[in-house]
């Protein structure tokens, strides 16, 4: 299991980065200042935050899940949201916009 979980972190933090970076270029290519891309980049990466609060035996289930699992997984976003209001955002300046160089 603890593999598995490590395998599961690895691909939602591999998605985390594809998505800001998709947003960033989708932002870009909309003509949008250089603020906001970073911080449509910055919500990109931040955007499943609240998965942390998911039981990892709900995050790592095999198959499909019954509709008590679906609910508290579909509660993620509100977790998130209560998650980023308590606590500390970074800035622009760490956006993948100004560091990654897979940049297109």
């Amino acid at each position: 299991m603890e593999r598995r979980m490590e395998c599961l972190c690895k691909m939602d933090t591999n998605h985390a980065v594809r998505v800001a970076l998709i947003s960033g270029v989708v932002a870009e290519e909309m003509g949008l200042a250089d603020e906001a891309v970073d911080q449509i980049e910055i919500a990109g990466l931040l955007h499943d935050v609240g998965k942390k609060d998911i039981p990892d035996d709900i995050l790592a289930h095999p198959g499909t899940l019954n509709a008590a699992q679906r609910a508290i997984v579909e509660m993620h976003p509100q977790l998130g949201h209560s998650a980023l209001a308590r606590g500390f955002v970074p800035p622009a300046s760490t956006s993948p916009h100004k560091n990654n160089a897979l940049r297109v």
